[in-house]
C-alpha cells in the first residue's frame, strides 16, 4: 500500500461517488462469449468470491468481456465503476487511478488509500480494473482493499493473475474454429464464435462480404490460421475490402506482417497483432523472454521434459519449471486440453517469439538442442514401438510429429547427415505403423547420401526403403528390389539378421501378390531364420502371414492353426496389434463357418483397445472387415454396407489396408445383391463419410446385438437341394434367376420355396432369408 496512507478522520465529509459514470461504450457489436458471460457473472454473485481475474492472451478481448459485464451487472441496478489501467506503470499510482474513477479528488496531502477505504467500506459495488498485468505488483495494495470493504468485489483484466488468497482465475480462450478434419457444413460454420466475428467485422467494412459456399474453406482457413483470436480476426476481416478471403488466407502464412491497421481509437498496443504480442513480452524477465522465443522451435506444444533439454542446453541454468510457469501466468502459452500435459503457444505468439529467437542469434543451438531432444524421445520409445506395437508410445510420437518434422527438416538443411539419419533410423517403426509414405520419403532421402556397401546402415536404408515402399504400394516392383538387394547385402557380408527381415518382406510381398508358393516358401524360410535367431516375434509375425497365405488358398484347417498359433505367441509379448490381426481372419472364417458369435466374441476381445487417434490404419481395417461380414451374417445389411464404406475409405488412406480375403470379396457381392446397387451405394457412402470413432460405435452395437442372439436354432430337415435354394434366396435371386442358376423349372423352384416357409415356419421369402442367416443355415 502507498506510505501515504492514513485512516479517515471524523471530520471527512461523506464522499459522493461516481458510480453512475458512463461505461465506455465499444462502437462494435459483442458476438459471441455468451456462456463465458453467465459463468463469470455466476462466479461475481457468489457471497465467498471478491475477486475475479479474467486472464488470457492479448488480443483474446478480456476488456470486450469485462465491460459487457459491466454495462449487464449495470442494467441490473448494481453500482460498477469502471477503472482502466493501461497508461499507468507504477504501483502507486493505481489507487489515484481508482480514486479518479470514483470522482474523489484528493489532495496533495491526503492520503488515498485511506481515503478510498473511507468511501468503499460500507458500499455494495463492483469495480471493474483493466489491465491490471503491468502493474501487477500492487496486488498486496488490492487485497487489502478488499479487506477493509467486504461489499466491495473486484473484476480485474490481466494477462497475468495476481496470486491473491480468494482470487479466482477465469481463463478467456480463442473462440470456437472449423475443425480441419471435417467437411464444412455452411450453417454449422457460421455458428461458431471466430466465423460469426470475422463474418460480422468483414461485414463491416465490405458491405458486399458473406459467408457462402464459394468462401467457407478459406473463411475457415483464415479463423484456424489466427487461432480464433479475436483481435486478430478484427484486423485481418479489415482487409477484406482490398483482399478477397482465398488472397487473405494464403498471405497469412506471415502472420504479423499482414495483421495491422486497428481501428484509430484503440490503444497502440491493439493497432497491430506484433504491438499486442509484445505488451505481454516487455513484462518479462530477461532470462524470461530469452526462454520464451526458445520454445518458439516447437511445433504444436512440448512436454516439460522436452521443455527442459532445451533449455538444458541453450541457457545458463534457467528453469524450464521458472520459465513455464511464467509463460503460462503470461498467458504466452497455455496447458493444452487432454490426458498428457503438453504446452502450447498461439500460432501469432509463436510467430513473433519466433523473429525474436532468429533475432538473438542462439536459433543454431536451440535447433539443434531441439533436433537432440526428439532424437532422446525416438530412442526411447523404439523398444515399446517395436516390440509391443501398443497404442501409448506411438500417440507419444504422434503428438510430436510435428516437432520432429521441423527436426528433420533442419538437419537436412543444414547437412548434419549423422543426427539425420539417427533420427530417421530411431522412428522406423513409427513410420511405419503410423506415417508410412513419409517415412519412405526420409528412407530415400538416406539412400541418396554416400554409404558404402559394406556398411550395415546400407542394408537397413535398403530393407526400410523397400519395406515402406511396399506399405505404401503392395504392388510396388521398386519395393522388391530394394529388399532383394538388401537380402543380398545380408547374405553376402553374412548378416543373418538383415537377411532374415529382408526374406521375411520379399515373402508378404509374394503373399499380397497372390504368389501362393514362392510366400509359402519365402516365409518358412524366414521364420527358420527369425527361429536361429531366437527372435520370438518376428517368428510370430511370419506364422501370421503363413495363415493368410493358407487362407487365401482355401486351406481353412492350416489357417486356423497358424492363425490361432501365432495368436498364442503374440499374446505371450502383448503384440496387440498381431493379436488383433489373428482375431479378425479367425473371425471371419468363423463367419464363413456360421458361428457369429465366435466371431463377436474375437472382436470384442480388441475393440475396446482401438483409438480412432492413432493411425493404425491396418487395425482399423481389419477389425472393420470383420465387422462387416459379421453384420452380413446376421442379417444386418445395411450395418454392412456401412462398415465395407468405412473400409474403403481406410484403404483410401491406405493402399494396404484391404486385408486379402475372399470371404470378405464374396460378402460384399452378396449384400450387394440383396440390398440393390442403390442402397448399398448409399449405405456404403455413409460409411466412407462416418468417423472412425462413429464406425467403432457402430461395431460395439453390432456386437453387443450379436451378444444377444439365442442360440443357434437345432438343424430342420431341410433337403440339399432346399438349402442351395435357400443360399440364393438369401442372396436376393428371383424363383426365375434360382432355377437358371440350379437347371430347374421355375415351377420346381416354386415348390422348393413353399416347402422351406413351411419347415421354417415364417410367411415371406424376406423372413426365410433373415432366418436362415441368423441361425447359420447356409
Amino acid at each position: 500500500m502507498p506510505d501515504s496512507a492514513m485512516p479517515p478522520t471524523a471530520a471527512d465529509p461523506a464522499p459522493q461517488l461516481a458510480v453512475r459514470s458512463p461505461l465506455p461504450r465499444p462502437l462494435t457489436s459483442f458476438i459471441g462469449r455468451e456462456g463465458e458471460l453467465e459463468e463469470i457473472e455466476a462466479l461475481l454473485a457468489r457471497d465467498d468470491v471478491q475477486l475475479v481475474t479474467l486472464t488470457g492472451p492479448g488480443g483474446v478481448g478480456k476488456t470486450r468481456v469485462a465491460l459487457q459485464l459491466a454495462a449487464r451487472q449495470r442494467g441490473q441496478g448494481a453500482a460498477v465503476v469502471y477503472v482502466p489501467l493501461s497508461t499507468v506503470r507504477d504501483r502507486d499510482l493505481v489507487f489515484p487511478a481508482i480514486a479518479r474513477s470514483l470522482g474523489l479528488h484528493a489532495g496533495a496531502r491526503e492520503r488515498v488509500a485511506a481515503q478510498l477505504i473511507g468511501a468503499l467500506a460500507g458500499t455494495h459495488m463492483l469495480l471493474v480494473l483493466d489491465n491490471v498485468e503491468q502493474v501487477a505488483d500492487a496486488a498486496p495494495d488490492l487485497a487489502e482493499l478488499l479487506q477493509a470493504c467486504p461489499n466491495l468485489t473486484l473484476l480485474i483484466t490481466s494477462r497475468v493473475r495476481l496470486r491473491l488468497s480468494g482470487e479466482r482465475i477465469y481463463a478467456l480462450f480463442p473462440l470456437p474454429v472449423p475443425d480441419d478434419r471435417q467437411s464444412v457444413d455452411l450453417a454449422a460454420l457460421a455458428d461458431l464464435g471466430a466465423v460469426r466475428l470475422f463474418v460480422a467485422r468483414g461485414q463491416a467494412t465490405n458491405a458486399d462480404f458473406a459467408l457462402t459456399e464459394r468462401n467457407a474453406t478459406a473463411v475457415s482457413g483464415i479463423c484456424r490460421r489466427l487461432d480464433g483470436l479475436p483481435l486478430a480476426l478484427e484486423l485481418a476481416a479489415a482487409k477484406l475490402p482490398v483482399l478477397a478471403p482465398a488472397d487473405l488466407l494464403a498471405r497469412l502464412e506471415h502472420r504479423l506482417a499482414i495483421l495491422t491497421g486497428g481501428g484509430r481509437d484503440l490503444p497502440d498496443r491493439q493497432q497491430t497483432i506484433r504491438a499486442t504480442i509484445a505488451w505481454s513480452h516487455d513484462l518479462l524477465s530477461p532470462g524470461e523472454q530469452r526462454f520464451f522465443r526458445q520454445m518458439a522451435v516447437f511445433i504444436g506444444g512440448f512436454t516439460l521434459a522436452a521443455a527442459e533439454s532445451v533449455c538444458a542446453a541453450a541457457s545458463d541454468g534457467f528453469s524450464a519449471i521458472a520459465g513455464i510457469t511464467a509463460l503460462t501466468d503470461y498467458s504466452l502459452v497455455r496447458l493444452q486440453p487432454g490426458d498428457a500435459v503438453r504446452y502450447v503457444m498461439l500460432e501469432t505468439v509463436r510467430e513473433f517469439a519466433l523473429e525474436q529467437l532468429a533475432a538473438s542469434g542462439e536459433e543454431e543451438t536451440v535447433r539443434a538442442a531441439h533436433a537432440h531432444a526428439l532424437l532422446d524421445l525416438a530412442r526411447a520409445e523404439l523398444p515399446h514401438t517395436h516390440k509391443n506395437e501398443s497404442v501409448e508410445p506411438i500417440a507419444r510420437l504422434n503428438a510430436e510429429i510435428g516437432n520432429i518434422r521441423a527436426a528433420l527438416a533442419w538437419l537436412a538443411e543444414t547437412g548434419r547427415t549423422d543426427e539425420l539419419t539417427a533420427l530417421v533410423t530411431q522412428l522406423r517403426w513409427f513410420w511405419y505403423l503410423a506415417y508410412p509414405p513419409e517415412g519412405l520419403r526420409w528412407f530415400e532421402h538416406l539412400l541418396a547420401l554416400p554409404v558404402g556397401n559394406e556398411d550395415p546402415l546400407l542394408r537397413e536404408i535398403e530393407f526400410w526403403v523397400g519395406k515402406l515402399a511396399g506399405r505404401t504400394d503392395p504392388e510396388s516392383a521398386e519395393a522388391r528390389s530394394h529388399l532383394q538387394r538388401a537380402r543380398a547385402l545380408a547374405q553376402a557380408a553374412g548378416d543373418a539378421v538383415w537377411e532374415a527381415e529382408a526374406t521375411f518382406i520379399l515373402g508378404c510381398a509374394a503373399e499380397d501378390a497372390g504368389e501362393a508358393p514362392e510366400a509359402d516358401a519365402l516365409l518358412r524360410a524366414a521364420r527358420e531364420l527369425f527361429a536361429g535367431l531366437g527372435n520370438r516375434r518376428n517368428v510370430a509375425s511370419t506364422t501370421y502371414h503363413l495363415g493368410i497365405v493358407a487362407c487365401g488358398r482355401g486351406d481353412v484347417t492350416a489357417a486356423q492353426e497358424l492363425l490361432t498359433e501365432a495368436r498364442t505367441m503374440a499374446a505371450t509379448f502383448d503384440n496387440w496389434v498381431l493379436s488383433a490381426w489373428c482375431a479378425g481372419y479367425l473371425a471371419l472364417i468363423a463367419c464363413d463357418q456360421g458361428q457369429p458369435a465366435r466371431a463377436a466374441g474375437l472382436l470384442r476381445e480388441y475393440h475396446g483397445r482401438i483409438d480412432p487417434a492413432i493411425g493404425q490404419v491396418q487395425v482399423w481395417a481389419m477389425h472393420f472387415l470383420a465387422a462387416a461380414v459379421l453384420a452380413a451374417r446376421i442379417g444386418e445389411t445395411d450395418a454392412a454396407a456401412r462398415l465395407f464404406g468405412a473400409m474403403t475409405t481406410a484403404s483410401q488412406s491406405d493402399p494396404r489396408a484391404w486385408p486379402e480375403s475372399v470371404v470378405g470379396d464374396r460378402v460384399v457381392a452378396s449384400v450387394r445383391a440383396r440390398l440393390g446397387d442403390a442402397a448399398y451405394d448409399a449405405a456404403a457412402s455413409a460409411g466412407q463419410r462416418m468417423p472412425v470413432a462413429e464406425a467403432l460405435a457402430e461395431i460395439d452395437a453390432l456386437l453387443a446385438a450379436v451378444e444377444r442372439l439365442p442360440a443357434p436354432a437345432p438343424k430342420l430337415p431341410i433337403t440339399v437341394r432346399e438349402q442351395d435354394v435357400l443360399r440364393l434366396l438369401v442372396e436376393g435371386k428371383s424363383d426365375r434367376e434360382i432355377a437358371a442358376a440350379l437347371y430347374l423349372s421355375h415351377r420346381t423352384v416354386g415348390n422348393h420355396v413353399l416347402h422351406i416357409l413351411t419347415k421354417l415356419n415364417v410367411e415371406s421369402r424376406t423372413a426365410a432369408a433373415t432366418y436362415a442367416v441368423r441361425h447359420g443355415l447356409v
